[in-house]
């Protein structure tokens, strides 16, 4: 399962902003580096880049951006892999035909995240927050999907805070209510484990003036709009708490955990199957493997050097990993709902100066149905130079 190996061979650039590395910024790597390439950020704090038309995998180990990330125009044959950012301003992901796979990501910004016009994004155990809303006090969703395949897993989504009504000396009406943790405009988006979180109403007097003022709606877990699905597995969706007004105000209204404007929507719920990864690893470390699901569930794991969602009759969930692919019996989940597989990482081949293999698990209930695709994961190892 495990001796997969990519079919070419990349280069590995370095990027630090304060010690010895090939690059200063990430930008800098992203210039100079060819299809195929990584980027391994050490730790830092970065300002904005961005990636157009070129497949990448970029690494934080951990690094901070405090910019736009922006990946456009990837070709269908192209794919990007960022694991391990934290960024305090938005990632912008548009007119994506190859895959992009995000894993172990935090974004907290004004409109944390928006999704256009992509074919493939995956995004696994990762944080999309949007901060307080501000000018021109719009609601700000914690991401945004338009016309785009999206697969999230293990993840959590939250809107804006609102603002709430100020500068009056009677009741004055509130400027934004709260975010909708994800905001469908079209598209698909499919979930597996994950928390959408609408964001609190605005306090009547947020500007702290003493002023009277209404408070604001909270934001949905999920908006829905027409034409746009939805699909649901062992999700929580929570409407965002209402803002109350300063004393003889109106408050505002709870939000919904689901607004439907007429969208298809289909919910499960039950427990959540995924395998958590490690992550980045060099060689001679050992990888950690947690299969997680409902006790007694049968388990095989998947891995293959490549990714693309396909919807496969019978399971639930999508298939990941793409074919040729190597599958091994792991047996059934213990009492607790988790398997721990240790794999000891060997050196790579000579020449070869990092590999990635795409991981997933497939689960069958004790009961022999249903059979699970549960959530995937991205592993890398690294050459020990590194």
């Amino acid at each position: 399962m495990w001796s997969l190996l990519l079919a070419a061979v990349g280069q590995v650039w370095t990027v630090d902003d304060d010690g010895p590395a090939d690059f200063a910024t990430i930008g800098e790597a992203v210039e100079a580096a060819a299809d195929g390439d990584s980027i391994l950020v050490r730790a830092g704090l970065f300002g904005s880049w961005a990636i157009d038309g070129k497949s990448l995998s970029v690494f934080f180990e951990p690094g901070a951006v405090s910019g736009v990330v922006a990946v456009t125009d990837l070709a269908r044959s192209q794919r990007l892999l960022l694991q391990g950012m934290t960024a305090s301003g938005r990632l912008i992901l548009g007119s994506c035909a190859g895959n992009v796979w995000l894993e172990d990501c935090a974004i907290n910004a004004f409109a944390a995240c928006g999704i256009t016009n992509c074919e493939s994004v995956v995004i696994v155990d990762s944080t999309i927050d949007s901060d307080v809303a501000s000018l021109p006090f719009l609601p700000s969703p914690g991401a945004v999907v338009s016309n785009s395949t999206v697969h999230v897993y293990d993840s959590t989504f939250r809107g804006a805070v609102g603002v709430g009504g100020s500068h009056a000396l009677f009741c004055d009406e509130g400027l934004a209510d709260g975010g909708h943790g994800m905001r469908v405009d079209s598209g698909f988006v499919f979930a597996s484990g994950c928390t959408f979180e609408g964001g609190p109403g605005g306090f009547g007097d947020d500007q702290g003036l003493l002023f009277n003022g209404e408070g604001t709606d909270g934001g949905a877990g999920i908006e829905l709009q027409v034409g746009a699905t939805l699909e649901l597995v062992a999700c929580q969706l929570i409407g965002g708490p209402a803002g109350a007004g300063t004393p003889g105000c109106a408050d505002g209204m709870e939000g919904l955990p689901l607004e439907d404007h007429g969208g298809t929507v289909a919910q499960s719920r039950g427990v959540a199957r995924a395998l958590v990864g490690p992550g980045v690893l060099r060689e001679g470390d050992v990888a950690d493997l947690v299969f997680a699901g409902e006790a007694g569930d049968f388990v095989f794991g998947l891995a293959s050097t490549s990714a693309s969602p396909l919807a496969v009759p019978g399971f639930v969930g999508p298939l990941h990993v793409n074919f040729p692919w190597a599958l091994v019996s792991l047996g059934a989940l213990p009492p607790g709902g988790q398997l721990l597989v240790q794999l000891p990482i060997g050196d790579l081949p000579p020449g070869v100066l990092f590999l990635t293999r795409y991981l997933q698990p497939v689960m069958v209930a004790s009961s022999g149905a249903p059979f699970y695709l549960g959530a995937p994961a991205a592993f890398t190892v690294l050459d020990g130079s590194f």
